[in-house]
């Protein structure tokens, strides 16, 4: 278990309202599971004429690695550790998505890890407080943390590997700008250099309540602690790093670099020091039951999320995507 260094406590006067609407679709296609749907994945045939693999660079100041209970996964010709979307309990995927309300486009990078793989976080954190609006706040994680500290967040996500044995998975999401000209976003449109802004999404995740007309709370199946959720800078400065494509049809393969925590042109490294607009954020919530009156004879119950903890931190790492010709 790694060691906790010293929080530098300050409050947050705003967190990010913008992230919640730049987040909200995935935050409720990630809450709902419907019965005879597995959440995990099944580790099947994937099929189509490529591959993808994610590579987590290793390096000196990085906050991302994969294990030391893994290291088969570490590539020495990569210098990183390995996770192939061919392997059971890894999803990788890139995607250029259209945005039919207002014609942007807009390409997502992403990758999630489930149980029993496991990666390590590291960064610097900068200090939680629970949200104003949110009485009796907790923030509830396995392993004996304090339920009414809101470090505790940092805490557990700096001295767990994660996905935590009573957690389901973690996924990344790295997203370009939106633009009406599909060429400018699209992955496969990009030259061998600098490409740009980047936004990214991670989150911690349990088990999804059991949505299917639950008559009680324990016909939900809620899970019994908080989920976290951390992404990139604020609303006006949401760039966190960039996009770069490293190769171009080598040997089979593509090759485009996600760069976290530091800009390339001009060179700016996020993650020295506090300030506004260089920080990541961070957030916590949970679920709990309500009941509901759907008419005079009959009730049920639905969920709801209490948000707690919100913070700021830095952190920076470096992740290839991988396109192999099948």
């Amino acid at each position: 278990m790694k060691k906790f260094h010293g929080l530098k406590l300050f409050g947050l006067v705003v967190i990010l309202a913008f992230a919640f609407v730049f987040v909200g679709l995935d935050f409720v296609q990630g809450q709902v599971k419907t019965l005879g749907k597995p959440d995990k994945p099944p580790g099947q045939d994937k099929g189509g004429k490529y591959v993808w693999s994610v590579v987590i660079l290793d390096g000196a100041g990085l906050g991302l690695k994969g294990t030391a209970g893994d290291p088969d996964r570490y590539d020495e010709n990569w210098l990183g550790w390995v996770y192939d979307d061919s392997e059971p309990n890894v999803n990788v995927e890139v995607e250029t998505r259209h945005f039919p309300f207002d014609g942007n486009y807009q390409t997502r990078f992403s990758f999630e890890v489930f149980n029993p793989i496991q990666i390590d976080f590291d960064f610097i954190p900068h200090g939680a407080h629970f949200y104003d609006n949110t009485p009796n706040a907790m923030c509830i994680y396995p392993g004996g943390y304090i339920e009414d500290d809101p470090n505790s967040m940092f805490y557990f996500m700096r001295e767990s590997y994660h996905p935590h044995p009573s957690y389901d998975k973690v996924y990344f999401r790295f997203y370009t700008d939106r633009s009406a000209i599909q060429e400018e976003v699209h992955f496969e449109q990009w030259s061998n250099n600098y490409h740009g802004y980047l936004d990214f999404l991670t989150n911690i995740s349990g088990p999804a309540p059991l949505a299917f007309k639950p008559v009680t709370c324990e016909d939900l199946g809620l899970f019994e602690y908080s989920f976290i959720q951390f992404g990139g800078s604020d609303g006006e400065l949401s760039d966190y790093g960039y996009f770069e494509r490293i190769q171009e049809d080598y040997e089979n393969m593509d090759i485009w670099k996600v760069v976290v925590g530091m800009e390339k042109n001009p060179f700016y490294d996020y993650t020295i020091g506090q300030g506004i607009g260089d920080d990541a954020w961070a957030t916590d919530w949970y679920n709990i039951c309500v009941e509901m009156q759907y008419n005079k004879k009959k009730k049920g119950v639905t969920y709801d999320a209490i948000f707690s903890s919100q913070g700021s931190m830095d952190i920076k790492f470096e992740v290839l995507f991988i396109r192999t010709k099948l």
